[in-house]
């Protein structure tokens, strides 16, 4: 049985991984970018809504932070944001990380 990422993991996770770029790095720029080309709100929501380890996100823009990072990731370092976020595997929460991907 597949465990599930509860709310606060979500918005935990998305805030790590979001995070985890530096403030002018092209990915994040880009998603910055996109969260404002997307109708979701100004790229300034989307930074108040990370802080705090994403306490402000919903869940759906948790999911969102997430679906649109992950494949930036090798899968390595996946698996550390991971392990240090949510403290288990990705495989128990349904992720499968081979060599060179992440899926769900």
């Amino acid at each position: 049985m597949t465990n599930q990422l509860t709310p606060p993991q979500k918005q935990q996770l998305a805030a790590a991984l979001f995070n985890y770029f530096g403030d002018r790095h092209p990915t994040r720029t880009g998603l910055k970018l996109a969260y404002e080309k997307q109708k979701r709100g100004h790229e300034r929501t989307l930074l108040r809504k990370v802080e705090n380890e994403g306490a402000k996100l919903s869940e759906e823009e948790a999911d969102w932070v997430i679906d649109n990072l992950i494949n930036k990731f090798e899968p390595l370092h996946f698996r550390t944001i991971f392990l240090r976020t949510i403290n288990g595997q990705p495989e128990d929460f349904g992720y499968t990380l081979s060599n060179e991907s992440i899926s769900i």
